[in-house]
């Protein structure tokens, strides 16, 4: 299987929808750069009622 990072043509909307899913719920999203490369997204929820 190839890495995921060997595809081309995204539209990088997949951040941005998390995003706006978190915050209707009250959450939030963290995203940070690897010295390694690649990415760290951190989320968090409130916790369920």
């Amino acid at each position: 299987m190839a890495d995921r990072t060997d595809r081309g043509g995204g539209v990088g909307l997949g951040l941005s929808i998390v995003r706006s899913i978190l915050t209707a719920h009250d959450g939030t999203i963290r995203a940070r750069s690897r010295p390694e490369g690649g990415l760290i997204v951190e989320i968090d929820l409130p916790p369920m009622t």
